[in-house]
């Protein structure tokens, strides 16, 4: 990329400085909620540092990507078949064969997908894998319940996603307004989603699902965008990368201060009700290997997701939410003033 566009400068970024703690409480202060992944701050926070020494004004991030212009097209045979397209649903399958997406042994959970997915919850408890809300995010589901919330709304298996159902669920899961203006708060950078403009989303939702697995290729309807714009080493890259590769780096060096937070939200009633913190104390110790075998996203989701809304919510009643942003003090005349 670096070298077909002489605008482009290649920069590397380490995640070194600011503790975990310290780079949440200063998101959490600017954007009046628990960051939803703090686990990917850190390197958030390096990269918006980064390039605002630099000089960089304006950043671009594609963050909506994966429901907008790139989305990969994985339910289109599901779709197609729910709505009593068999042929279309075959057409659909043979291509996803032949590009090597899909398998014959695929074929009865495409089947599952459009008629009953709930009946994958069994498959994926037998084969160990977990998609069910309360994995990725640690809340209770008694206590879900209790207080109105449907936790089965945010199941990523049922109702399967369509790429309409994912932009809406993104849309509905995300203060964006304050997501983007934390960076111009803390870094002076003008951060702005280009996969995430409305006409970009109503433009690819009006696009048939079933374009973006054209010919058996996922996210074909960028891919086909692309082609003479990216190399095709980039263009046709299929493997996926580890969002936050360096998180069990992060846990080990992080742990006794995730275990500190843990302890005391377990001395507030409600954050106890509202997760297994118990549970969360256990899995905080566990060792990589068994971290990585229970699945990578569902443990680092489930644990640091929960130590951002319970830390939130115990800073907001011992009064030092915003502690980061604004600091009280009193003159000797009795004139408070507000240090920004």
């Amino acid at each position: 990329m670096a070298l077909q566009f002489r605008n482009i400068v290649h920069t590397c970024v380490s995640t070194g400085g600011a503790s975990l703690f310290a780079t949440l409480d200063r998101y959490t202060d600017v954007e009046a909620a628990p960051p939803f992944n703090p686990h990917h701050l850190q390197w958030i926070d390096a990269t918006y540092s980064a390039a605002a020494a630099t000089g960089v004004t304006t950043l671009l991030t594609g963050s909506m990507g994966n429901t907008t212009i790139s989305a990969t097209g994985n339910f289109a045979t599901a779709d197609a078949l729910q709505h009593g397209r068999f042929i279309k649903a075959a057409m659909l399958f043979a291509a996803a064969r032949a590009s090597g997406v899909r398998k014959l042994r695929h074929i009865p959970g495409a089947l599952l997908a459009a008629y009953a997915p709930r009946a994958l919850d069994l498959v994926d408890h037998v084969r160990r894998v977990r998609f069910n809300a309360e994995e990725f995010t640690g809340i209770r589901p008694e206590f879900a319940k209790t207080n109105g919330i449907d936790l089965a709304r945010w199941d990523r298996r049922l109702p399967f996603r369509t790429a309409t159902e994912q932009a809406q669920d993104a849309i509905d899961r995300f203060d964006f307004g304050m997501f983007h203006e934390s960076p111009r708060r803390l870094c002076g950078l003008n951060a702005t989603d280009p996969t995430f403009d409305r006409r970009v989303v109503e433009l690819t939702l009006s696009i048939p699902l079933e374009q973006f697995s054209s010919k058996g290729v996922p996210r074909a309807l960028i891919r086909t965008a692309m082609e003479g714009r990216l190399p095709d080493v980039v263009r046709l890259e299929r493997r996926r990368g580890l969002q936050s590769a360096d998180f069990l780096t992060m846990l080990e060096r992080e742990r006794s201060s995730i275990a500190d937070e843990l302890a005391r939200m377990r001395d507030v009633d409600l954050l106890c009700r509202a997760f297994d913190i118990p549970l969360l104390q256990q899995r905080l110790h566990w060792p990589a290997r068994q971290a990585i075998a229970y699945g990578w996203y569902q443990y680092s989701n489930r644990l640091m997701r929960a130590v951002s809304a319970g830390r939130f919510i115990r800073r907001m009643l011992d009064g030092s939410l915003f502690s980061t942003i604004a600091a009280k003090t009193q003159d000797q005349a009795g004139t408070v003033h507000i240090r920004m």
